[in-house]
């Protein structure tokens, strides 16, 4: 789209006239098909000039001229842009449309990155994205300058579904190194060499891919490391980091459980650990009276918080679930010994088990409420206190809804990112 100054001033003072008088939403109507038109008739000019010879380098030159003429695009229908911005921020970025739904109406920027992933992207992609993964390999400096900067323009305009070729053999490439970098290693072993090994690849794909890209590597790369039986060697080497205050090990675990998929329930699994390892640290602890074993649980609530405060701090669901194990309340800064005994004689005792106690061999379970009715004989209180207790019951099942509620939250939040 190439221009003189005077024909370009004449051109954006004759689109304010046409903009500026008149009701905005008839003006939207008449106005955007031709706007929409000229952008859509500019870009399949620049894909029928596209040379398939040197396809990458000439793509790379027609995205640069395309990022100056959208900003041209912006500039000669400025007025009109700020209006679309103006009454869609006004609106909340909701208007009626003729059959009585609501959509966000698109703005000069959407218009030309849109235009750009219907016309180019989508009919040539395919072709892009098998060129790109040759020339990775190629591990040559200018080549990976060339790639992020066409992985870069598929980010741009919101076209990295077109990508899935390309992170496919990222997959392919991983899954072959899976052996080469993992085997036989212990689960502590692994987890370091897991972490160690995905730091040292996003270093390296970061002189080709631009970030939302590096995310999706680093996915890519957690996937392919960890097997079925590799998530449940971990778990189970979890309980040994929290007993063993092993703070670095467990911020290592984490970074590994947040890239895990969604149907994984890691960070279910994750808090039913913690709860386990504090109920048998609890159970095993010594005291004389109520009072004691409350300042028990007091000290191991806090003994477990602070180990998990960092390397756990953007998932809630583990600190929710020690409180509540715990009987720990907030207000108070105390742990509430009989609301704790009651609630775990009432998941113990119960056929159905919970979160937490589904992920216990029988035996163990048979040990922990064996080990809860000694502490109830030896505080001299009734196996079943939550009958003498109805207040207590009710708080107790209302705890339970709103951690379940969490949950839930949590796990769609993970579905929405995936």
């Amino acid at each position: 789209m190439e221009t003189t100054k005077s024909e370009y001033r004449t051109l954006k003072c004759s689109v304010f006239d046409l903009t500026k008088n008149g009701v905005f939403e008839n003006l939207d109507e008449k106005f955007r098909p031709r706007v929409e038109s000229i952008i859509t008739d500019h870009v399949k000019v620049i894909k029928q000039k596209l040379a398939h010879e040197n396809l990458l380098e000439n793509y790379c030159a027609a995205w640069r001229d395309y990022k100056v003429d959208s900003k041209n695009f912006q500039m000669l229908f400025l007025h009109y842009n700020k209006w679309i911005l103006k009454d869609n921020e006004a609106f909340s970025g909701l208007f009626l449309d003729k059959c009585g739904y609501k959509k966000k109406l698109t703005n000069l920027e959407e218009m030309t990155n849109i235009a750009w992933k219907t016309h180019v992207l989508e009919p040539i992609g395919l072709a892009i994205t098998s060129l790109l993964w040759n020339a990775i390999e190629e591990e040559e400096n200018e080549v990976a300058k060339v790639v992020h900067e066409i992985l870069q323009s598929f980010e741009q305009v919101d076209a990295v579904d077109l990508l899935e070729t390309f992170f496919e053999k990222l997959r392919e490439l991983y899954e072959s190194k899976t052996s080469e970098w993992f085997q036989g290693l212990n689960a502590a072993e692994f987890i370091e060499k897991v972490v160690q090994m995905m730091e040292k690849e996003v270093t390296r794909c970061k002189t080709f891919l631009p970030e939302r890209s590096i995310g999706k590597m680093k996915e890519i790369f957690i996937e392919k490391a960890s097997c079925l039986e590799r998530i449940d060697e971990m778990m189970m080497e979890c309980q040994q980091m929290l007993k063993e205050n092993r703070k670095d090990e467990l911020e290592n675990l984490y970074k590994i459980l947040q890239l895990l998929p969604a149907k994984s329930n890691r960070f279910v699994r994750l808090s039913a650990i913690l709860r386990i390892t504090a109920l048998n640290e609890a159970f095993n602890s010594s005291f004389l009276n109520m009072e004691e074993f409350e300042a028990n649980l007091l000290s191991i609530y806090r003994k477990y918080n602070a180990l998990i405060d960092e390397p756990f701090s953007q998932n809630s669901l583990c600190i929710d679930e020690l409180q509540k194990v715990l009987g720990y309340n907030k207000g108070e800064d105390r742990c509430d010994g009989t609301r704790m005994l009651v609630k775990c004689m009432k998941e113990l005792s119960s056929s159905e088990n919970s979160v937490a106690e589904s992920d216990l061999k029988a035996s163990d379970r048979k040990d922990l409420l064996s080990n809860l009715k000694l502490i109830f004989k030896k505080l001299n209180l009734p196996e079943n206190l939550e009958m003498d207790h109805p207040n207590l019951k009710h708080k107790i099942q209302h705890e339970d809804e709103e951690l379940e509620q969490k949950k839930k939250k949590r796990r769609l939040s993970d579905s929405s990112l995936r």
